[in-house]
């Protein structure tokens, strides 16, 4: 219902509140002030109903939006559903998104190398469980930990900082006594990659 239909209900509303109201006062001997009360009554009446649907509405969107949308007809009815249709929309996308990104994530995870995701701050926000098998971390409890506290070899530290170049830094797996190439790189926003590999065999 658009601006048009809502007045026109308005003025049905009051119309039909009018004339009801001159009917009774009619009876009372008052036709014109019964048509005043009686045609303010009913736009009062229609304009408590159309608040009500808003409130509805609103108390919906602040629930988020679990359910279905509120009202039958009307602009808020309308409303609610398009709303609710581009919730349902947005909701299929992202569950998508969730599906692409967790195959991603698993095909990592089958990799034998190691790839951890470093912030601006060069906090860990991701960490393959090879990666923190191959620097001595732990994949979950070190989540948001500077990766600098956590491997303190002073060229790890160096080359991090650095992420410059396309030659990797061999060190020694710490307390594995294996081999490592640690390769980082610039990755979005400030954002590092580190990728690492078991050389131990191969050397």
């Amino acid at each position: 219902m658009g601006a048009v239909p809502r007045l026109l209900a308005a003025l049905l509303a009051l119309a039909l509140g009018g004339a009801v109201g001159h009917a009774m006062g009619g009876l009372l001997g008052w036709p014109q002030v019964g048509l005043a009360v009686g045609g303010a009554l009913g736009l009062a009446l229609w304009l408590v109903l159309d608040e009500w649907q808003l409130h509805r509405l609103m108390r919906w969107l602040h629930t988020a939006s679990e359910g279905q949308a509120p009202g039958h007809t009307g602009l808020w009815a309308d409303l609610g559903y398009r709303i609710e249709r581009e919730l349902r929309t947005r909701d299929r996308a992202l569950e998508l998104e969730r599906g692409r990104l967790q195959q991603f994530l698993s095909g990592i995870e089958a990799s034998p190398n190691g790839v951890l995701l470093l912030d601006a701050d060069e906090q860990i926000t991701w960490c393959s469980h090879v990666a923190a098998s191959h620097l001595g971390l732990d994949a979950r409890r070190d989540l948001q930990q500077p990766i600098t506290n956590l491997v303190r070899n002073p060229d790890f530290v160096a080359h991090v900082r650095a992420a410059e170049g396309d030659e990797p830094l061999l060190m020694q797996a710490p307390g594995q006594g294996g081999s490592l190439s640690v390769l980082v790189r610039r990755h979005g926003d400030g954002q590092k990659l580190v990728l690492t590999q078991d050389i131990t065999e191969r050397q």
